[in-house]
């Protein structure tokens, strides 16, 4: 009942305005009954406050996301871990804790953490490129829909062609422009100029272009 009211309460101030309201209320909860979801939000009013709900302090913001973290919350685990990985916040580069936090946040279904994890093994982002690391997290995005990841499924995993060619396909169609470079290509390689599948290649490969 009084998690229902504190989200009542705060979904009204952010609703209706009180942006410095529901930044006070969230303040006192993270600090008093240690909640992970409050911790997360003040944290990241304090890295970006975007509606002048509170004075910018990065110190204090990555403290409260690292206890959010902490505390397995999804969206802390990712946003502190792609902090680390890109040095975000101006802090110093730790790939080792960035590959941890967001490891734990796709254990935990954050799907976009489960899909930068693909890509940083895939291209060697501070770490040796480890391609079947990155199948793994790169399939299971794409099997949750994630368009980009249906594309790098396509370059990386171990599939059927035919089955890798859908997830190009549907990458492709969701407007994604390296997938539409490279499932024209596929269309042209694999049929004669008067086929209609050459002819899609090449409206594909335009495209790409726009």
């Amino acid at each position: 009942a009084e998690s229902a009211y504190r989200k009542l309460y705060s979904d009204f101030c952010e609703k209706h305005g009180y942006y410095k309201a529901a930044f006070n209320f969230q303040n006192k909860i993270a600090k008093d009954k240690k909640v992970k979801e409050s911790q997360y939000k003040v944290a990241m009013s304090l890295l970006n406050p975007k509606h002048n709900e509170c004075t910018k302090n990065i110190k204090k913001g990555l403290e409260f996301l690292k206890l959010s973290a902490d505390q397995s919350y999804p969206d802390a685990e990712y946003e502190l871990g792609y902090s680390y990985i890109y040095g975000k916040y101006g802090q110093k580069r730790d790939f080792e804790k960035g590959i941890q936090y967001l490891t734990a946040a796709s254990r935990n279904d954050h799907l976009e953490a489960t899909y930068l994890v693909g890509k940083i093994y895939f291209e060697g982002i501070g770490t040796i490129p480890d391609t079947e690391k990155s199948q793994t997290f790169f399939l299971k995005a794409a099997k949750r829909d994630h368009n980009k990841a249906k594309y790098y499924a396509f370059l990386n995993c171990d599939l059927d062609y035919y089955e890798k060619l859908d997830y190009l396909e549907e990458s492709a169609k969701s407007g994604y422009a390296k997938a539409q470079f490279k499932y024209g290509d596929e269309l042209i390689q694999n049929s004669f100029s008067e086929d209609p599948d050459y002819e899609k290649g090449i409206r594909y490969i335009k495209a790409d272009e726009i």
